[in-house]
């Protein structure tokens, strides 16, 4: 039996209004598929001048690029090609203020085993308890406990939405242990079937919280390697949240975040290890939702100051705190939001950090702080893209690199106080010209509110003609906490030789521009920002770039809901759309991260009901693809499940394509195939 028999058989069984995406083209058959791949081998790599590494002397900088190495003098900028033996062994790296938590884990998970400082000890989660080892001898430190209850490990949502990868912590002398207890009795279990495609099929029991649900309940507790004896942290109130969990650098005190249900009120908090009592040291409160994660840094050599992430003024900016209380100094501000800490010069006494402070406001810039908050320079003045930081020991300069989506990448060497030296590796010529492809372009838009800029990107085909208009893609995410547009070179998008214009755009509701700019979405999930993006299009029609009677939209996870509720909530903008690992209702996905912008479902139910593609089913008229991983942990198969039932119970077709051994996010070389397969069909661009 075909596929596409088999697939129509189970259609007409179980009553789908569904072609089931059976009959999908191999990519490379799509027609033009020639041009895409001829595209992608040509532009697979496109060149820039951007260094591998760079090392400094008082008077040289040493930049590695291509292979080889240059000797760049700091006062004039003349570079000049060296052997690799000339490089000084004195040459030093960049300063750099690294973060780490680390080594990395599953998604939602935690480590399993945290060896001491001193290594002399090694913490072990295993069966739900902690057991501490030291060589042969290996003795369980946490107590029986009632069926639900675990320790040295941390619920799954917790690892997922507040980055929570480590549960057991080790004292800096190594003298003792905290680690995590957490509850989950009452949360309830959530059935996923596994190994799709083995004879006998596997089910993952996992305790997931839904919107509203009764959420785990974290606890913290220390054990003295001295004494043996356990002290329980006083957190507070059950219906909260506790993370971000650290010893202090003198190892005084055990640090963590608590953050209330609502999650507009995050408290930074100390524990005494001796007695557990908690002590607050500050407080961040928002309007609508607070950062659940500010940047925190301590200072080496003042170790109960610290420099933190403030959106008290509606921008992010840093500040620099003492865990022993007093007012705050602060060290940036202005209306544009710093996104990291890029390095700490202590004995300088300055914070080298990076922002979004150029007119387009997209583009992150290089500053240049005092730590005493007498204030600063932005370092690369260009209203480009700059990345690729290295900051000379002495501070007295920097090697970085400026770019733009036409404009390939230049290494620049740039003077503390914001003098260009000199341009120090190039690309000679204009690629995009010479090959003879159309620009790209920065997209500038309105909102939906007729006020607030939108940035996004614009990329056309090689054959693409001045006055005429084209069917559209547009790739979307959309989502809090993510961003797609950034202004660096991207001067071809190969997918564009289908004949297609391929547009991003990031909409209100996306992070870096400003809390006013993030909370347009506040309990409206699915309605400013998918607002937006209709907004965008119109502008692009108006321009005479787009055909209006097809654009297209796809995307993946939150991407994927928007894709669906395109057709669902704006038929006339949209003919077309994949939607991949969708969310269809927001009361399907997990209480931290949903309830943070819209609430529970009893606090406001209208925030669920008119984003819910379930219940907007009716209004489908374009060209639907549903895509679900079948082992989805994150974002449950059943999300599909419920669109298809809601969709059939109205009558209206659409497709749907699965992937058995799929999670959240589809490797599938298939994948690709279904996508632009319906894309294409949808735009009248393929049969």
């Amino acid at each position: 039996m075909t596929l596409r028999r088999l697939l129509l058989g189970v259609a007409l069984v179980t009553g789908f209004a569904a072609s089931a995406a059976a009959d999908w083209i191999p990519f490379d058959r799509l027609p033009n598929a020639d041009k895409v791949q001829k595209a992608r081998q040509q532009w697979g790599n496109p060149r820039g001048a951007t260094p591998e590494e760079v090392r400094w002397t008082a008077s040289t900088a040493y930049m590695l690029r291509d292979g080889a190495w240059s000797a760049i003098d700091r006062s004039t900028g003349k570079r000049e090609t060296i052997r690799d033996k000339d490089v000084p062994e004195s040459a030093v790296r960049g300063g750099r203020s690294a973060a780490s938590d680390g080594p990395g884990v599953a998604r939602g998970r935690q480590r399993t085993s945290e060896p001491s400082p001193d290594g002399e000890r090694v913490a072990i989660h295993e069966g739900g308890h902690v057991f501490i080892t030291r060589g042969a001898q290996r003795d369980r430190i946490t107590p029986d406990a009632p069926a639900g209850v675990k320790f040295g490990i941390a619920s799954w949502v917790y690892g997922e939405e507040l980055d929570q990868k480590s549960a057991m912590w080790w004292h800096p002398q190594s003298s003792a242990l905290a680690y995590y207890s957490f509850d989950e009795s009452k949360v309830p279990e959530f059935l996923l079937s596994t190994e799709l495609t083995k004879q006998r099929p596997g089910l993952d029991r996992e305790r997931y919280p839904k919107p509203g649900d009764p959420n785990p309940i974290a606890g913290l507790s220390i054990y003295s390697i001295v004494t043996g004896r356990t002290t329980q942290v006083k957190v507070g109130d059950a219906d909260q949240y506790v993370y971000g969990v650290q010893w202090t650098p003198d190892g005084k005190d055990l640090l963590f975040h608590r953050l209330n249900r609502l999650q507009n009120r995050l408290e930074l908090c100390l524990a005494d290890p001796a007695t557990g009592e908690v002590r607050v040291v500050l407080v961040e409160e928002q309007r609508c939702y607070q950062n659940h994660l500010p940047k925190l840094r301590f200072l080496a050599k003042e170790p109960r100051s610290f420099l933190w992430e403030s959106e008290r003024t509606g921008y992010a900016h840093f500040e620099r705190r003492s865990l022993d209380g007093g007012e705050p100094v602060v060290l940036t501000k202005g209306e544009f939001a710093m996104r990291e800490i890029h390095w700490i010069d202590e004995d300088a006494g300055t914070l080298w950090c990076i922002g979004y402070s150029g007119k387009v406001a997209i583009n992150p810039h290089l500053w240049r702080v005092a730590l005493d908050g007498s204030g600063g320079n932005e370092v690369t003045t260009s209203d480009m893209h700059w990345s690729s930081f290295s900051v000379a020991p002495d501070g007295g300069h920097v090697i970085a690199v400026e770019q733009s989506i036409d404009s390939a990448p230049r290494t620049v060497l740039v003077a503390k106080d914001g003098s260009r030296v000199a341009v120090v590796a190039e690309r000679k010529g204009d690629a995009i010209a010479e090959k003879g492809w159309p620009r790209p372009e920065l997209l500038q838009l309105k909102a939906a509110d007729g006020t607030t800029t939108l940035y996004g990107t614009l990329h056309k085909p090689k054959d693409w003609k001045e006055g005429t208009r084209l069917p559209a893609v547009v790739q979307v995410y959309g989502g809090p906490f993510f961003r797609t547009v950034e202004n660096t070179y991207d001067p071809v998008e190969p997918l564009c030789e289908f004949g297609v214009l391929v547009v991003k755009v990031d909409n209100r509701g996306t992070p870096g521009r400003g809390k006013a700019f993030e909370d347009a979405t506040y309990l409206n999930l699915g309605i400013a920002d998918l607002d937006d993006q209709a907004a965008a299009i119109r502008q692009l029609v108006d321009r005479g770039l787009v055909d209006r009677e097809r654009v297209g939209i796809t995307g993946f996870s939150y991407g994927g809901t928007m894709s669906a509720l395109a057709l669902l909530r704006y038929p006339e903008d949209f003919a077309v759309a994949v939607a991949g690992g969708a969310v269809t209702d927001w009361n399907n996905y997990d209480s931290i991260y949903t309830e943070r912008y819209l609430r529970t479902p009893a606090e406001n139910p209208k925030g669920y009901e008119q984003s819910s593609c379930v219940r907007l089913a009716g209004n489908l008229k374009g060209s639907l693809l549903i895509v679900h991983g079948m082992v989805d942990d994150n974002v449950h198969p059943a999300n599909a499940w419920q669109l298809a039932d809601a969709l059939q119970s109205k009558g209206k077709p659409f497709d749907m394509m699965l992937f058995p051994n799929s999670g959240h996010g589809i490797w599938s070389p298939s994948y690709e195939s279904v996508t632009w397969s319906h894309l294409l069909r949808g735009l009248g661009l393929a049969n």
